[in-house]
């Protein structure tokens, strides 16, 4: 019921976008072309907010996915009650559902620990970028300056790096879609 009032919304957002873009104005003659043209960018950049916020709302009925309460309690607790060792929690399965969980896990716990980072794994992803997206969240999440040459360093300079940022602390990172599953 949840997920076909969101997919209602998602679709009157879409159509609001699409008729906000075919009312707008065709340009005045008499207007300055620089003026014009800054009008349109703001109203452009207002319309984009607005989508954007309606795009929120629609999100947030989705936040509370039915049947997940338990399997989020249970990785909750894996995480917060979890061993000193690294432990590596891995969600699979057929059916549909893994990135929501683990997102809905990883939002509910990463303010936890020390350090996270929430790592989307593209189809066509080398080691050394997610190394290197990696290292720039980290950096970002904490507020720090990445590495200058963060761009062009090999494959065990990332791993050395990331090794001395994490070192000593409690961190979680998400690697979302890796083959099909969420790993924690």
């Amino acid at each position: 019921m949840r997920l076909r009032e969101a997919a209602f919304c998602m679709e009157n957002v879409i159509d609001d976008y699409v008729i906000c873009k075919e009312k707008q104005p065709e340009e005045d003659p008499r207007c300055a072309a620089l003026l014009c043209e800054a009008v349109e960018f703001i109203k452009t950049e207002i319309l984009r907010l607005q989508i954007a916020y309606q795009i929120q709302d629609v999100k947030s009925l989705e936040d509370e996915v039915v049947g997940f309460e338990g399997p989020i309690h249970t990785l909750k607790k894996w995480l917060k009650e979890g061993r000193e060792e690294h432990t590596v929690i891995s969600i699979v399965g057929m059916a549909l559902g893994k990135t929501t969980l683990s997102k809905q896990v990883f939002d509910r716990v990463h303010t936890d620990f020390e350090c996270h980072a929430l790592i989307t794994v593209s189809r066509s992803y080398t080691v050394e970028g997610l190394l290197r997206d990696m290292m720039k969240k980290l950096c970002k999440e904490r507020m720090e300056d990445p590495p200058r040459d963060v761009s062009t360093m090999n494959q065990m300079s990332l791993i050395e790096e990331i090794r001395n940022r994490l070192s000593n602390k409690r961190y979680v990172v998400l690697f979302d879609d890796v083959k099909g599953c969420g790993v924690l």
